[in-house]
């Protein structure tokens, strides 16, 4: 089921006899998957039912931002931008496009375009 890299976060709770770590992971059918492994008071490693997040239908339908806050999960563990730095970048790169194209002169209507452009977007 794990067709790509999965990324984990283990517990800093120190109260707890065991140490928890989530595993979130796109697999090849491409949704997303978490689940909780630990190892229990005999020492034996356990792994718990993975959660499905479906990427068409579901989870995506009912509650889209769920998704989406695990994507953005996986993609802060593995040190990744999330959907939206990587949204505040293209819209940042936009921006100084525009303004750059302000700074060397367009005619009046393209301007204000711009100008309304930029205003908006910052």
């Amino acid at each position: 089921m794990k067709d790509n890299l999965e990324s984990s976060y283990q517990t800093d709770d120190r109260d707890l006899a065991h140490a928890a770590t989530i595993l979130t992971y796109l697999a090849g059918n491409g949704d997303w998957y978490q689940q909780i492994k630990w190892t229990d008071h005999r020492k034996i490693n356990r792994i718990s039912p993975a959660i499905r997040y479906c990427t068409s239908g579901g989870a995506s339908t009912n509650y889209p931002g769920l998704v989406l806050s695990v994507h953005d999960h996986y993609k802060t563990l593995l040190g990744e931008p999330t959907c939206m730095e990587s949204t505040i970048a293209q819209r940042d790169a936009a921006n100084a496009l525009i303004l750059k194209l302000l700074a060397e002169g367009i005619d009046n209507q393209t301007r204000s375009e711009a100008e309304s452009f930029v205003a908006l977007n910052k």
